[in-house]
């Protein structure tokens, strides 16, 4: 067991083109790229959201009950994209979000 995250991920690509081109069938294409590398080994993968913002910027989120899990989908991501789409990148961010409690009250506590 272990802590519910999302990973929020941007990416400026050079163009509208590069970014639809990178963004379609973006699941499906790291899915591919992971069984490449692992051969049998099972392992799961699933992206929450993408979109292209109509413009040359995509976001992907990526939710997960371990934030480890999360994490690990994001830099598949990355590795695809690193291999694949490089050229047509300029910037890629991937943020780590984990729910953190910041106030707190009970009516036991007065």
């Amino acid at each position: 067991m272990g802590m519910y995250g999302e990973v929020e991920i941007y990416i400026e690509f050079k163009s509208k083109e590069a970014t639809d081109k990178a963004l379609d069938n973006l699941e499906a294409n790291v899915i591919e790229h992971i069984k490449a590398e692992l051969k049998d080994e099972p392992f799961s993968f699933d992206i929450a959201e993408v979109d292209g913002d109509g413009d040359s910027t995509g976001v992907i989120k990526i939710c997960s009950d371990r934030i480890q899990n999360a994490e690990w989908r994001a830099q598949q991501i990355y590795n695809y994209l690193m291999e694949n789409h490089k050229e047509d990148m300029v910037e890629f961010s991937a943020d780590s979000i984990t729910p953190t409690t910041i106030l707190f009250w009970n009516e036991g506590d007065e």
